[in-house]
């Protein structure tokens, strides 16, 4: 290699960015225990709030934490091939879901403050 500033191919498990005060803000790697890829961007008090990754059986998924990791949204494949995705209130309760799949078409379900669907389609049997 003739330029010591290049390289052509770097091989880690694990990759932390920081900011100008040491604090981490990135991560990209093999962070859980069972070694599965993820990418995680924090906050300045250094918490996750976003993660990109995939399960430990190879299906992708993507949260957006509030500050105490509680989800805001959550986006995800199941192990069948199930789409969903669940938004959050501020305070962590279900508000919406949206499901596609193969089988069953889709569905959507609204939640009011009580926690209960008020709004579903296909309609709730």
């Amino acid at each position: 290699m003739d330029d010591p500033q290049k390289c052509p191919h770097l091989e880690i498990s694990g990759l932390t960015l920081v900011d100008n005060t040491g604090r981490r803000r990135a991560t990209i790697g093999l962070m859980d225990e069972a070694g599965m890829p993820s990418f995680r961007l924090y906050d300045s008090n250094q918490r996750e709030r976003i993660v990109i990754g995939l399960d430990k059986d190879d299906t992708p998924h993507f949260a957006m934490l509030r500050g105490d990791a509680k989800a805001l949204v959550g986006v995800g494949v199941d192990g069948r091939g199930n789409v969903g995705m669940t938004l959050y209130d501020l305070a962590g309760n279900i508000k919406v879901i949206v499901q596609a799949s193969d089988a069953d078409g889709g569905a959507v379900m609204i939640y009011d403050a009580k926690g209960e669907c008020v709004w579903a389609a296909p309609p709730a049997e």
